[in-house]
């Protein structure tokens, strides 16, 4: 499920792992691998390539297997990167495109 497109107004996307910590389970309890892409998710920017995974609940092995098999793919173009780079560090208070971020 993409939690940006959700069609419903008066539905809101809860993720599972959020569900989860809120019931009490802990990052050791449930392996848990999240997916983020850039074209299909803020602003359905489709042709862009990027994205990124978040592992947590694994042991360090099986994450250093995990990570082993994505490196060996290639990465993706720059403006993929750029792309990536602006999800995970958007605009902050103080910043000149704060305000239209915002």
């Amino acid at each position: 499920v993409y939690q940006e497109n959700v069609y419903v107004p008066d539905k809101k996307f809860h993720s599972f792992k959020k569900i989860a910590r809120s019931m009490g389970y802990g990052e050791k309890d449930i392996p848990l691998v999240s997916f983020h892409s850039v074209s299909k998710g803020y602003y359905g920017e489709c042709g862009k390539r990027g994205g990124y995974m978040e592992v947590t609940g694994f042991s360090a092995d099986i994450k250093e297997q995990i990570y082993k098999v994505a490196s060996v793919n290639l990465c993706s173009n720059i403006t993929g990167q750029i792309l990536v780079s602006l999800i995970m560090n958007p605009p902050k208070v103080g910043d000149e495109s704060y305000e239209v971020y915002s």
